[in-house]
C-alpha cells in the first residue's frame, strides 16, 4: 500500500485517549492541546469513566475519543503518527509500567479514514477496538456511522453487538 494514501487531509483520524493516574482530566486536556499543534481537532466526545480492562486491580479510567485531521500532511506514514502520539504521552508524563497497567495518558490510533496497515509496531484500524466498550461508546458518540474497513460494520452496530 502506498504511503500517499495514508497522508490524506480529508480523512479523519480517530484517537482514543485514556488516563487513570493523578489528575486524569488535566492530562487528557494536555494531550489534546499537544495533539492540536499538528492536527486539527474536528470533534471530541464527552469523557466517560470506565473500569480497567484486562488488569482490573487499578483505578478507573477516564476515556474519550477525538476526530482529528492532518490538514498539513505532517504524517506520511503510520509510524510518523505513532511516534508523534508516543512523544506526547512522554511529554505529558507517561512512565512505562506493564502491559495494560496504570498510566497518566494513553493515546491509541483507532482509525485513519479507511486506511489499513499492519506491521510489528502498529495496526490500523486498532486490532482490539471492536472488543472495547471504552473505545466504542465515545466513538459512537462522534461517528456512529463510521464503517470499520475490516468488519464492514458501523460503529453503532459494533457497539450494539458488544453490548448484546
Amino acid at each position: 500500500m502506498k504511503s500517499e494514501y495514508f497522508c490524506d487531509k480529508n480523512a479523519l483520524i480517530y484517537l482514543s485517549l485514556g488516563s487513570n493516574q493523578g489528575n486524569s482530566r488535566a492530562y487528557l486536556e494536555q494531550a489534546i492541546t499537544a495533539l492540536s499543534e499538528q492536527l486539527q481537532l474536528i470533534q471530541r466526545s464527552t469523557t466517560i469513566q470506565t473500569q480497567a480492562m484486562y488488569v482490573t486491580d487499578q483505578n478507573d479510567f477516564l476515556n474519550m475519543m477525538l476526530a482529528m485531521r492532518d490538514i498539513d500532511e505532517n504524517f506520511t506514514h503510520p509510524h510518523d503518527l505513532l511516534n508523534f502520539c508516543k512523544n506526547i504521552e512522554n511529554a505529558v508524563g507517561r512512565v512505562p509500567t506493564f502491559r495494560y497497567g496504570p498510566r497518566v495518558i494513553d493515546i491509541d490510533i483507532i482509525a485513519y479514514g479507511h486506511y489499513c496497515h499492519s506491521d510489528t509496531h502498529i495496526t490500523i484500524p486498532h486490532a482490539k477496538f471492536r472488543e472495547r466498550n471504552f473505545v466504542l461508546n465515545p466513538f459512537c458518540e462522534i461517528a456512529p456511522d463510521y464503517q470499520d474497513p475490516i468488519s464492514g460494520m458501523t460503529i453503532k452496530n459494533l457497539l450494539k453487538r458488544l453490548e448484546d
